[in-house]
């Protein structure tokens, strides 16, 4: 059964940020499709198997059951948390050189 993928507010602002800069900023279509690729692949790994990937290290955001996930192919990390048995809550999408401790804390 795969879960239902709901993105905060900040997580969706953070996507949309990101790809306004390598779009506009950048001017590199080729980068952002490539990127919305590998967000829409590592949504769905998320989607099919929630529970598989590790939690955070730090002991209060791995008390609160958030857990991350690498994008395959880019230097960005999906945060979230599983809400029920069928929904799943991404809290932030993050560049991987941003501080996540303490922008999730």
């Amino acid at each position: 059964m795969a879960f239902k993928i709901t993105l905060s507010d900040d997580s969706k602002a953070s996507l949309r940020k990101t790809f306004v800069y390598i779009l506009y900023e950048l001017r590199d279509g080729f980068a952002a499709n490539n990127l919305y690729a590998d967000v829409k692949n590592t949504l769905a790994l998320i989607s099919y198997n929630a529970e598989a990937h590790a939690f955070c290290e730090d002991k209060d955001l791995s008390a609160r059951g958030i857990r991350k996930i690498h994008l395959k192919k880019h230097k960005y990390k999906f945060f979230y948390h599983i809400t029920s048995d069928s929904e799943v809550w991404i809290d932030a999408f993050l560049h991987d050189k941003q501080d996540f401790e303490t922008i999730l804390k």
